[in-house]
């Protein structure tokens, strides 16, 4: 949610600026006059329009607006435009004349506002469900840490779940789980195949989902519902250790960002509103980032699972078996 949050500030404060600039130039257009359309250009999209026009210095003009398919060439239509500086921007004198400059910026602003406030609502609701189920009586329950992963090999999306399997369901079930360093500490148990005790919380029907307690204390918080079975589409296997930690996604996959908010900035004529659409793009990637479990194995992005393999929990004098100290040889028995 915080990379959401700082993507959203940047586009809300770049749109903000523009909006609040567009209102005080219009608060200041209150001198009018009469144009008619000298020019319409429907390729472009939204259809423009070129409206000649002068002012009360007799000074004439050529102002270019959207057109929106009102007007039609050598039409006349009333204007407003600010007496102090006729240059800027001008607005229709009567109501739908043709849009008022700015407004699907406005339209842009207010739709990234409600998107912020619809998804904080469902990180909302989902906390609410993990409180819910984390009210629930505890069970003793099995479980095995995996890696799930979905993509290519260049763009490659990781999520943390847990194989749960219930004393009375060899079937089992599994959770997706935010990421907790504690997840990389998960020790291999001789039981490989149902892992080790953990305490479990289940919530209730509808939407279920299990809050899972470590030996050590740890408590691993559901970032979906309980599920029967890993989703269509993803591809899992045992939870490797060793592999480079980053609090982010890869970089690979952030590079493919990258490309693809180039190429929506390069759609648009104004660069300020691509870095607006660049922003947002960036905060609904981390919010999908974190919306899945905020997974912190990333590996090298260009293979699934180069890493180390899960093995046994290190020898606790050292990450090695302590060597047998090598016999003295005789001085006598030495070459000369």
């Amino acid at each position: 949610m915080t990379g959401l949050t700082l993507g959203m500030l940047v586009a809300v404060a770049i749109l903000g600026v523009r909006c609040a600039g567009v209102a005080a130039q219009e608060a200041r257009a209150t001198a009018r006059a009469t144009a008619y359309v000298s020019h319409v250009d429907d390729k472009d999209v939204p259809e423009t329009v070129g409206l000649t026009w002068t002012d009360s210095e007799d000074v004439e003009h050529f102002t270019v607006v959207q057109g929106g398919g009102l007007l039609t060439l050598e039409s006349v239509v009333a204007i407003r435009y600010d007496p102090g500086n006729p240059a800027d921007l001008v607005f229709p004198a009567e109501q739908e004349a043709f849009p008022p400059p700015g407004d699907w910026q406005s339209r842009y602003l207010l739709a990234m506002l409600a998107t912020y406030v619809f998804l904080g609502v469902l990180v909302g609701a989902r906390l609410a469900l993990n409180l819910r189920a984390d009210r629930m009586p505890e069970a003793s329950w099995r479980a095995m840490p995996l890696l799930v992963t979905y993509g290519s090999s260049l763009a490659r999306w990781y999520t943390g779940y847990l194989r749960l399997i219930p004393p009375d369901d060899e079937r089992g079930f599994v959770q997706r789980v935010y990421w907790h360093p504690a997840l990389d500490r998960m020790p291999y148990w001789a039981d490989f195949f149902r892992g080790g005790k953990v305490s479990v919380r289940v919530g209730p029907w509808p939407f279920r989902r299990a809050v899972v307690t470590l030996p050590d204390g740890t408590r691993l918080w559901p970032a979906g519902r309980l599920r029967r079975r890993i989703p269509w589409g993803w591809s899992h296997d045992d939870r490797p250790v060793g592999a480079p930690h980053h609090r982010m996604p890869t970089r690979d996959l952030i590079l493919a960002i990258l490309a693809l908010s180039a190429l929506e900035v390069a759609g648009f004529l104004d660069f300020f509103i691509g870095m607006a659409t660049l922003g947002l793009v960036f905060g609904l990637i981390f919010f999908l980032w974190g919306w899945f479990g905020g997974e912190a194995i990333c590996g090298d992005g260009l293979s699934a699972f180069g890493v180390v393999p899960r093995g046994p929990v290190q020898n606790p004098r050292g990450s090695s078996p302590r060597r047998l100290r090598r016999k003295k040889t005789p001085r006598q028995n030495r070459a000369s």
